[in-house]
């Protein structure tokens, strides 16, 4: 008799695997979908933001090298002034040494001395071009302290703007931060709770099973029809638990004889343990007599020395009588 025949499509298996499915397909769009991938994030307008921050930062360089080249320009004209300045002054107090040198002589102090007019023009023209001078360095001054008021007030828009663009762009940090966080978390808790509404389907169908087979009385009947028999029949049922029966006395009969012969090497380890206590408490009492009997033999032979070393004394009349007391009574009486 075969057991392999054919069967109906169980419908809660049916359910399960479309449960299955779909949890799948969610999963899949979930991963594969780029707008559920990237709901926590506005990408246009963080690349409006990018572009925006690009182009300042260019404006900036190009403000930068603007003034840098204006600056430069400005310090070779301060220069070419100065070196000016410094030829004038030089030139002057040449001329006012050579003056001296000529027309300011010891025989002509008593006398009235007037400066020629060309040297007087001269030294008007000198006294002109220094004073314009002078005011070409006030003017320069002036030009250079209106732009580094210009630059300073430049410098710290610009250092207000770049503030509040970091603090912008921390706040956004953070937001995007906290929407991730929240996302993971109610994904995590969305996978948890699936997880474990399957897990309890998964056993409620595993334990409806089990039931089925081997206690339901639909799949235990055995009909007149052998072709449409699914499960066992009473027979088999009663087999198999007498076979539970007999493998749990076998199980017992088994653990039984492991603790009888744990209490069979348990006594024989013990009566050694006592015989090996009893055998060493033996050797300790004989060792004892036998000290004692050494402390006695060894007393009497401290005596025995002691009396031989008392009759050497009287006899001899030392204790250790060395080889020349007895080399005295072997000379030759001639």
């Amino acid at each position: 008799m075969s057991y392999f025949l054919k069967i109906p499509e169980d419908k809660r298996y049916a359910e399960k695997m479309e449960r299955k499915k779909q949890v799948l397909a969610e999963r899949g769009k979930k991963i594969f979908d780029p707008v559920l991938a990237h709901q926590a994030y506005d990408t246009q307008e963080l690349s409006h933001q990018v572009t925006e921050r690009r182009n300042q930062e260019r404006e900036e360089r190009v403000r930068d090298q603007t003034f840098d080249k204006a600056a430069h320009r400005l310090d070779a004209v301060h220069q070419m002034i100065a070196q000016k300045e410094q030829e004038a002054k030089k030139s002057l107090a040449h001329d006012l040494l050579e003056y001296r040198r000529l027309f300011q002589k010891k025989e002509f102090e008593s006398d009235k001395i007037r400066q020629p007019q060309d040297l007087k023009n001269d030294i008007l023209r000198q006294r002109d071009d220094l004073a314009r001078q002078m005011n070409e360095e006030q003017m320069r001054k002036d030009h250079q302290r209106h732009l580094d008021n210009v630059a300073h007030t430049e410098h710290a828009a610009q250092g207000a703007k770049l503030e509040n663009l970091a603090i912008t762009s921390q706040e956004l940090q953070k937001a995007l931060k906290l929407a991730n966080k929240n996302y993971n978390q109610a994904l995590a808790t969305h996978q948890a709770h699936d997880k474990r509404r399957t897990a309890a389907l998964e056993e409620k169908d595993r334990q409806t099973h089990m039931n089925n087979t081997m206690n339901s009385h639909l799949l235990n009947e055995v009909p007149n029809n052998k072709r449409d028999h699914k499960g066992i029949s009473e027979d088999q049922h009663k087999r198999i638990y007498e076979c539970w029966d007999k493998q749990k006395h076998e199980i017992e009969d088994a653990r039984n004889q492991e603790r009888q012969e744990e209490c069979t090497w348990s006594n024989y380890f013990r009566g050694v343990g006592n015989d090996y206590s009893g055998q060493m408490k033996v050797l300790q009492e004989e060792r004892v007599v036998m000290r004692r009997q050494m402390d006695l033999l060894n007393r009497k032979h401290v005596v025995e020395c002691k009396e031989r070393e008392d009759i050497n004394k009287v006899i001899y009349g030392r204790a250790d009588p060395t080889e020349a007391f007895f080399d005295q009574f072997q000379k030759d009486p001639r």
